[in-house]
């Protein structure tokens, strides 16, 4: 088997070994939003937001469930993420922190009906009501470790008409909702908190790269469709590049070709453009990046993104519903890249490159990323309904929930294998210009040899052509001596 095939995912090569399952962890860094005005834009203020974090989580990355399929040289796999609270790398932060944030299951189940069944709308408001306790407005303080992982309570024992609706809505899809239900008609509903540590229900399935090892990784059926089958689009839904956590071999050093990743969390594939040349401990790496929002007014390939409700978005914002039933609009972090009618609606972000730009490093001999940044921010359109008193005069804005940095830092023990294959590379390259070498100096031996022998032969059939030539005058000579020898013996005649 060639040394490429080393990165292919079969069973006892080590790219496989990694690949199921990372012998390292992620860094899971989260940034939550704290609104500051909140009876404010009830009033139609303009948001004001602050940024409290990170909070830093391990995450443990494991392809579950493996099935290797023969016959297409592919695998299929489940995926189970566990995060764990890193208390010394969350400088101080311990999740207690109280902020202030919209109440999530209010705007969604208010984004949800306007979407689907808007003549509803006024139900729901009471319904909202009865709920949460005729609130002054849609914002609660929660603490962060709730908001996250361990569940923010909502209680829909309530007897009323409109409450009664509600619950039976919940009882049927309180997972598609995001919702863990603790008892009967009580549930808790948290961003991250139902994946933890969950499988996958979605198989996802790739090629190995045992028979072509330029397919490794490649994306071909998720949910057991051969296509992303969410967008209606032949565009749109065909699986394009990697799952993302691992490449071909043998990159273009250029950066010519684009790196493109198949995320399931968008049911979308995204390209990444090549950035710039860069080193990472060492070794000189491509670095790639990429924008997470779309641009369907501008981009006509980007129009199947578009919900047929509420049409394009502005460039840099992208709707997930039509994957999730959740309406959350993903950008990259403080809206950066993205149109500038969404920061203008918020005070408190400050869109940088630098802290908030996406990072693919990859070696572009083995195809391997050292160095990863996955950058995306979580949005939630708040919008004025006149039918609903918490929300009759808030303005219409897309408001920042929270941001996640996923950072891959390929280990020490991992980048010593890496370079100890350019040492062999190296070494093979060094061992082929030995030979190179000693070719060539065969070949001028041979060559000299050849020319030597060349004279000598010359010299050769010089010398024989010069006995030749003597030999011939020699003959000649004698032949005259002969014939003059001849004609002095005949005795004159006499008359």
């Amino acid at each position: 088997m060639t040394k490429s095939h080393n990165v292919a995912l079969m069973k006892g090569l080590s790219m496989g070994t990694i690949w199921s399952k990372f012998p390292f962890s992620i860094g899971f860094q989260l940034y939550i939003f704290n609104v500051t005005n909140p009876d404010g834009i009830s009033e139609g203020e303009k948001p004001i937001i602050n940024e409290l974090g990170p909070y830093y989580y391990d995450e443990i990355q494991e392809k579950t469930n493996q099935l290797d399929h023969e016959e297409d040289d592919t695998v299929s796999y489940t995926i189970k993420n566990t995060y764990y609270f890193n208390a010394e790398n969350s400088n101080g932060l311990t999740g207690e922190e109280e902020v202030m944030v919209p109440n999530y299951f209010a705007f969604s189940l208010i984004n949800i009906v306007a979407r689907e069944k808007p003549n509803v709308l006024p139900i729901i408001g009471k319904a909202l009501d009865s709920i949460f306790n005729k609130p002054s407005n849609f914002f609660i303080k929660a603490k962060v470790k709730d908001i996250f992982f361990d569940g923010l309570p909502i209680d829909c024992t309530v007897m009323d008409l409109a409450g009664k609706a509600i619950r039976s809505e919940l009882k049927k899809k309180n997972e598609k909702f995001g919702l863990k239900k603790i008892a009967e008609n009580k549930y808790i509903l948290s961003m991250f908190g139902p994946a933890n540590g969950t499988e996958s229900k979605a198989r996802t399935r790739v090629h190995r790269g045992i028979k072509n090892i330029m397919d490794v990784g490649k994306v071909i059926e998720y949910n057991n469709n051969r296509n992303i089958s969410v967008w209606d689009d032949e565009y749109c839904d065909t699986f394009n590049g990697t799952d993302g956590t691992v490449f071909h071999p043998h990159f273009d050093r250029k950066g010519r070709d684009d790196v493109v990743v198949f995320n399931p969390n968008l049911c979308r594939s995204i390209s990444c453009h090549f950035e710039s040349k860069t080193t990472f401990d060492g070794l000189e790496v491509l670095r790639y990046t990429t924008d997470l929002g779309t641009d369907g007014n501008n981009n006509p390939l980007h129009k199947c993104y578009c919900p047929a409700t509420n049409g394009c978005l502005k460039k840099g914002a992208f709707d997930i519903y039509n994957r999730t039933l959740k309406p959350i609009i993903v950008t990259n972090p403080h809206f950066y890249l993205a149109d500038e009618y969404y920061s203008n609606q918020v005070d408190g972000l400050n869109p940088d490159k630098k802290n908030h730009m996406i990072i693919i490093d990859i070696d572009p001999f083995t195809g391997t990323p050292l160095y990863t940044r996955t950058r995306v921010q979580l949005n939630m359109f708040i919008n004025r309904i006149n039918n609903i008193n918490q929300i009759k005069n808030i303005p219409d804005v897309l408001l920042p929930i929270l941001w996640i940095d996923e950072i891959i830092i390929l280990p020490d023990f991992l980048i010593k294998k890496i370079k100890f294959a350019y040492m062999l590379l190296k070494i093979g390259r060094i061992f082929q210009y030995f030979l190179m070498s000693i070719d060539l100096g065969l070949c001028g031996f041979s060559g000299y040899k050849y020319c030597l022998l060349t004279i000598l032969r010359n010299k050769v059939k010089a010398t024989e052509w010069k006995n030749s030539e003597l030999l011939n005058i020699t003959k000649k000579k004698m032949k005259m001596n002969i014939s003059t020898l001849q004609s002095s013996s005949t005795l004159p005649t006499i008359d």
